[in-house]
């Protein structure tokens, strides 16, 4: 896994913006002051009201660090793709919305509007300013970097995740979501524990944590398989699917065709 050689050569301007510790765990929130600022031009400001740009600045800094800290181990990539094609930046993998890497924030120091310190635009002679204190969720940073191939997903052993499934109805769903999740999701292994109509209780055999097992099902969704996750403070990963079958296959002109595999009926079982 070999990062594009654009986004590594930002990372040394990256680091210079705190002091880097060691990369967190899984479940970590970490928090970190930051400094937010955002150029004026004239009697305007780039979009909406400067503070609350600047406060969108300061998430963004925070955020971008602890991505640093996951990256700065990676090596550049030395045979870059072929001529033209664009390398993605950090800020395209993390988005423009920073607020799912956060879970609260604090706004420390309002400095207002200031001479131009931070802001290195051309014609822009004054910044608004404030200092916020940022709690970055450090898993979710880290699950974005992986789902971006920029970063190996932390190396665990194969773990049975629990999974609670609402919203199968027929055995055509639990089978199309079974194939989901060891297809596109790449889980080991699938074991059925507990089914009633309706809801049906599952062990991922898998070696993903388990922000990640979900964040992959979220992905995979579709419209055949439609799947929102339920919240789970916590215990196990609880989701809720739709599943819409495929369209009756025309009946062939000659034969009569196999039985069902569950002989006519609508039980749900477990090999």
């Amino acid at each position: 896994m070999t990062l594009p050689r654009r986004l590594a050569t930002g990372l040394g301007v990256l680091l210079l913006l705190g002091a880097i510790a060691a990369p967190g765990w899984a479940g970590e929130v970490r928090r970190l002051e930051a400094v937010g600022a955002v150029g004026l031009r004239g009697d305007g400001s780039p979009t909406g009201p400067p503070r609350d740009a600047a406060i969108q600045a300061a998430l963004r800094e925070a955020v971008t660090r602890v991505a640093t800290e996951f990256l700065i181990d990676v090596v550049p990539d030395e045979n870059p793709d072929a001529e033209g094609d664009e390398e993605p930046t950090l800020e395209d993998v993390l988005g423009e919305d920073m607020v799912p890497y956060t879970t609260r924030f604090r706004i420390l120091d309002d400095r207002g509007v200031r001479t131009a310190l931070f802001s290195d635009e051309p014609g822009v002679s004054e910044e608004y300013v404030v200092v916020v204190e940022v709690a970055v969720d450090v898993s979710r940073v880290q699950t974005r970097l992986v789902e971006a191939g920029l970063i190996e997903g932390p190396e665990t052993e194969t773990v049975r995740v629990p999974l609670q499934v609402e919203g199968v109805e027929l055995f055509g769903a639990y089978q199309a979501l079974r194939d989901l999740l060891l297809g596109p999701v790449g889980a080991r292994g699938v074991v059925p524990v507990e089914w009633e109509r309706g809801r049906v209780a599952l062990e991922v055999e898998t070696d993903q944590a388990s922000e990640i097992l979900l964040a992959r099902m979220l992905r995979a969704s579709s419209d055949e398989l439609d799947i929102q996750a339920l919240a789970a403070d916590e215990g196990p990963l609880r989701v809720r699917v739709r599943w819409t079958p495929p369209p009756p296959e025309e009946p062939s002109p000659v034969g009569t065709g196999f039985p069902s595999i569950l002989g006519g009926g609508g039980t749900l079982r477990s090999n």
